[in-house]
């Protein structure tokens, strides 16, 4: 058995028990069925944060954490810890940075919206959905990268950000949603985006009020709703047409001096 496994301590830490690589909690009382080698990790988490049960183990939201730095563990009272709940970072002035676990799957709608200070985040492999204004307004946030598991972005997700965007290059996403990058890319002089080959749809202003001069996407694209590419690129110019992938669309205007598609 693990008997005598040892209950750690870390200043403005809370320990949650120890996990396996798979994040299997681990108690003194199991069973060790084969004689091989194993690790077991110590689960921590940032004082103060609070856990909802959802399908298939526990959400986090930041409860009375006020820590620039926030840990969240991949285990809660031996369940994993799945998500993000619903606004659960969201206006937290103080967070700059958060570490987030190989468990979480799914980032609920506003989890981190308005929290205008965090500045790094990097998204679990494991991530497989990111809500409606997930990162809204988070206005300080340098980097994001999708990974190649998510599924999904919702609407407004991304709004009146200015990071750098980068997707996988296996991603799996096919559409950007309605107004998923909203009044995206005002922190650069010239914002560019390079959108992944799995992408077929672009719905109705998904990038409405952008700032974006350069877009970039694949010959797979099927379908540009209305006003997808936003009103920053409807100026006063002659009526025109530019192809997005092997979609032709009519426009009003021009892109921004040397903009291209």
């Amino acid at each position: 058995s693990y008997d005598g496994l040892p209950s750690p301590t870390k200043e403005n830490h809370v320990f949650c028990g120890w996990a396996t690589a798979n994040y299997d909690a681990i108690e003194t009382i199991d069973t060790v069925t084969n004689s091989n080698h194993h690790t077991l990790t110590a689960q921590w988490m940032s004082e103060g944060l609070t856990f909802s049960a959802v399908s298939g183990g526990y959400a986090v939201s930041k409860g009375t954490a006020t820590a620039s730095h926030v840990e969240v563990p991949a285990i809660y009272q031996k369940q994993k810890v799945v998500a993000i709940a619903f606004g659960g970072f969201q206006s937290m002035p103080s967070l700059e940075t958060i570490d987030l676990p190989d468990t979480i799957t799914k980032l609920n709608n506003a989890s981190f919206n308005n929290s205008t200070n965090l500045t790094a985040i990097t998204l679990p492999n494991s991530l497989v959905e990111i809500g409606d204004s997930a990162f809204a307004y988070c206005s300080s946030l340098q980097y994001l990268f999708i990974p190649n598991r998510v599924e999904s972005i919702g609407e407004y997700a991304l709004r009146s950000m200015s990071a750098i965007i980068e997707f996988a290059d296996d991603s799996i996403i096919d559409t950007i949603a309605y107004r998923t990058f909203w009044y995206y890319g005002w922190g650069f002089e010239t914002a560019t985006l390079t959108l992944p080959d799995s992408i077929v749809r672009i719905e109705n202003e998904a990038f409405d009020w952008s700032n974006l001069t350069h877009i970039e996407v694949s010959s797979n694209l099927i379908y540009v709703g209305e006003k997808a590419l936003g009103d920053r690129w409807f100026s006063a110019q002659p009526t025109g047409f530019a192809y997005l992938g092997n979609v032709l669309c009519g426009y009003i205007g021009a892109l921004p001096a040397n903009g291209e598609i």
